[in-house]
């Protein structure tokens, strides 16, 4: 894994052709045009965060599963009702 990563802040990234959704972070592995010209694809994400209040069953009920279906290895959501983290990977 690299030293660097990209921090990208509520952006959209593509899991695929329809569904383009909008983690609150993302930690990207680095590009030299810095995802400019394109959006990131789960093969470039090493982490997606999430940050869960009232959306927290959304999150967890149907993003969490699709972030897995598209292969993204790990991702973190930060339910603040409860005051804990959560991660699937």
């Amino acid at each position: 894994m690299s030293e660097k990563v990209i921090l990208s802040v509520q952006n959209p990234i593509l899991l695929d052709e329809y569904s383009q959704p909008e983690p609150n972070l993302a930690l990207l592995q680095p590009k030299e045009i810095f995802y400019e010209d394109d959006y990131p694809e789960p093969g470039d994400i090493f982490c997606l965060i999430g940050v869960a209040d009232p959306s927290i069953n959304y999150d967890r009920d149907i993003k969490a599963p699709l972030y897995a279906q598209a292969g993204i290895p790990e991702y973190l959501l930060l339910d603040l009702h409860a005051r804990q983290i959560e991660l699937y990977s």
